[in-house]
């Protein structure tokens, strides 16, 4: 028993380590929310969601109304786009997603 022990604690020596990923993600009705890519490193997932955050609380967010609901959802758009662009992902295929969730977002808030 104490060898198979022994022997156990050794293969778990060999086994990968776990790894933690993170993704940031902002939801704005049912169903209707953007995520980034999962990251394994902290500062990078978090420089993520910043920059969306950044996009949805600008600060001094004064303005309320249809117009400025619209320029919001546009800067977030933006953010999320460009977060995926330094992950590699074609400009063409961001604008497809773009303009499918633009799609969403108009039918959730009217």
């Amino acid at each position: 028993v104490k060898a198979a022990a022994e022997l156990r604690l050794h293969d778990a020596d060999e086994l990968p380590r776990s790894r933690l990923y993170l993704r940031a993600r902002i939801s704005f009705a049912r169903g209707l929310r953007l995520s980034t890519p999962l990251r394994g490193d902290v500062l990078t997932a978090l420089m993520d969601w910043h920059q969306l955050i950044g996009a949805a609380l600008p600060p001094g967010l004064r303005q309320r109304g249809s117009l400025a609901s619209e320029a919001r959802w546009m800067k977030i758009c933006e953010a999320w786009a460009s977060v995926w662009a330094r992950r590699g992902i074609p400009a063409g295929k961001l604008r497809e997603r773009v303009v499918a969730v633009d799609g969403l977002w108009k039918l959730a808030s009217a």
